[in-house]
């Protein structure tokens, strides 16, 4: 669905020998859960602007589903780390905002957006402001936002890093919740091993200066996942093993296998 072949990137004023990650060859299947981790600074969030169209890189190609990436794709919805809703608009209209944008057909996103408010549970707040909301009913709102226009590819930047450990923790069951319902290919990026662990089907590790990325972990784990097990710990350990270099600094390079993490 997602393909990166040789990507690089660099920001304006960057020496030529300078690159904010550099290359970063991956693929992502169709309706895949993939998270993206990594220290600070690696590349992780600007990679996600590379992959929306909203950067271009320096080399290399990206393709969503055999179609080049030259600006922002029509099928891909961007959540970013803060809600940016409308204050001025109810929860309602700010759900519907990208199709209004689009011209697309508002009645029947309303009912498609009020569903997604029901699921998410806030279908009683659809007239309230944004500012009448806390920060997780706001979270809600920004998800129902990225899915009301059904987009094959959802991109995350961090968008559960200001909430609270527990608001975190639901909000992470509303959003597998939701794709069971409307199956997307969703690429996260998030600075919690345990989020990535519960979450994802594979984890990109990356590595900073230049970012690369240093390896990738298949989560082979049944679902529903409970941290609180053996196996996830034992995959979070190995995550942090790569993230914190502990194990050695062997660099991801294209045909290069997966890490398979084994268990007892």
């Amino acid at each position: 669905m997602i393909e990166l072949r040789g990507v690089a990137h660099r920001y304006p004023g960057q020496a030529d020998e300078e690159h904010t990650f550099t290359g970063v060859d991956l693929e992502i299947p169709r309706h895949s859960f993939v998270a993206v981790v990594g220290r600070s600074g690696c590349g992780k969030s600007t990679l996600l602007n590379v992959i929306a169209g909203l950067d271009a890189p320096c080399a290399g190609s990206v393709s969503i589903d055999g179609k080049a990436v030259c600006g922002p794709p029509d099928a891909v919805s961007l959540m970013f780390q803060a809600p940016t809703l409308l204050p001025w608009l109810p929860v309602l209209d700010n759900v519907l905002f990208p199709l209004r944008i689009a011209g697309a057909d508002l009645a029947a996103g309303r009912d498609r957006a009020l569903q997604l408010l029901e699921l998410c549970g806030i279908a009683d707040r659809a007239r309230a402001r944004p500012q009448q909301l806390s920060g997780g009913m706001q979270q809600r709102v920004a998800l129902c936002r990225a899915l009301v226009s059904q987009p094959s590819v959802l991109l995350m930047d961090e968008p559960f890093g200001a909430l609270d450990a527990l608001t975190r923790e639901l909000m992470g069951e509303e959003l597998l919740r939701l794709r069971e319902r409307q199956p997307q290919t969703v690429l996260m990026v998030t600075h919690s091993i345990e989020e990535a662990v519960l979450l994802a089907d594979r984890v990109v590790v990356m590595a900073p200066d230049p970012g690369r990325i240093r390896e990738i972990i298949d989560v082979d784990l049944p679902r529903p996942r409970d941290l609180a097990q053996a196996q996830p710990r034992a995959v979070a350990g190995a995550l942090r093993e790569l993230i914190f270099e502990r194990g050695g600094s062997t660099a991801h390079a294209a045909g290069q296998p997966r890490v398979e993490v084994a268990y007892d």
